[in-house]
């Protein structure tokens, strides 16, 4: 396997004065990437001090994980709903708020707004509660487009054009749950996705019957099987935390100094709060409570065996370099009980 360095640039949760399914998506995201944040800095590094035998307070934070079920979960979840009621027709912006209403009604990080309840929800993000309306949803999750525009650029003159939207369209195919959708009808054009090319909406020709004519039954149906948006989203962003998962993350996390984007001016209060949302304390406490400097015992050994004479400086054939044993690890022992006593006298 090959070694490599990636970066992730986030842009960080969006608040604004009308909130939608864009809004929505990218707050999901940051929910998924939060959590990561919590699991690498606080709750595996507690984990590892328990390991080590290490005494430690534990340091308490909030966990995300509930939002992040009601965003995702299976079989219910905010997404989820959306997808049912994309499949349902006739479904308007007021069945899917009345949908959601009563699906997670009490839900801890589930709220119902005061004014215009009918047409939208509240979602208690780590960063805060974010009220969203629910215009377009529907129609931003299914995004559809007639199935001739991208099976034409499948036959683009271009080859990179009609590569892409092939190798598109044989991902979204692999990526489609199991069972027929809804037929079309014979003769109509079929809503399809500008992605199948990315393909969110998979079609499948077969032929119904014998004989012909549009009205008699015949000829040729297409079923559909429904990807939208949001579970492909949902699909990338698993993609991108298995991929963090597998990987030594390091972080670096910015704090908005003030609401009036000036220069030189710290505003307090607003860069506390985003420390307390983003867990960046509790990160910092479980760092302070154990060994935040931690050296791998071959490398510190060969950078101070000098402190002990009696030990030669590379003492790590006989293992224990990542441990706390070892040769290695009695080597350090005895180096540091050497400068304690020099220290001393």
């Amino acid at each position: 396997s090959s070694a490599g360095i990636g970066i992730l640039d986030i842009f960080g949760s969006e608040i604004f004065a009308t909130n939608g399914f864009e809004q929505l998506l990218i707050n999901y995201a940051n929910e998924k990437l939060q959590a990561h944040f919590t699991a690498a800095a606080i709750t595996l590094l507690q984990a590892e001090y328990l390991r080590e035998g290490i005494a430690v307070d534990r340091v308490e934070y909030t966990d995300n994980a509930a939002t992040i079920a009601l965003l995702e979960g299976k079989p219910l979840s905010v997404l989820a709903v959306l997808d049912d009621q994309c499949l349902q027709a006739g479904a308007t912006d007021a069945s899917l708020t009345a949908a959601l209403h009563s699906s997670f009604d009490g839900h801890a990080s589930y709220g119902t707004p005061r004014i215009g309840a009918d047409r939208a929800f509240t979602i208690g993000h780590f960063g805060g509660r974010v009220t969203y309306s629910v215009a377009g949803f529907l129609s931003k999750n299914k995004d559809a487009l007639f199935a001739e525009l991208p099976s034409t650029m499948r036959a683009s003159a271009s080859p990179f054009v009609a590569q892409l939207f092939s190798e598109a369209a044989e991902q979204r195919r692999q990526q489609a749950p199991s069972g027929d959708g809804g037929a079309a009808a014979a003769g109509k054009p079929t809503a399809t996705n500008v992605n199948e090319g990315p393909a969110r909406r998979v079609s499948h020709s077969r032929r119904a019957g014998g004989g012909g004519g549009g009205s008699g039954g015949g000829g040729k149906k297409r079923a559909t099987q429904f990807v939208s948006v949001g579970s492909q989203f949902r699909g990338s962003i698993a993609s991108l935390v298995g991929t963090l998962g597998a990987t030594q993350s390091h972080f670096v996390r910015c704090i908005k100094p003030n609401e009036v984007r000036g220069p030189f001016v710290l505003w307090p209060a607003v860069a506390l709060a985003q420390l307390r949302c983003c867990a960046v304390l509790e990160a910092v406490r479980v760092s302070q409570a154990g060994f935040p400097t931690r050296i791998p015992f071959d490398e510190l050994l060969s950078r101070y065996a000098m402190l002990r004479p009696r030990l030669p400086a590379a003492a790590g054939a006989s293992g224990g370099g990542g441990g706390g044993g070892g040769r290695d690890g009695r080597g350090c022992r005895g180096a540091r009980r050497s400068v304690a006593r020099s220290g001393a006298g």
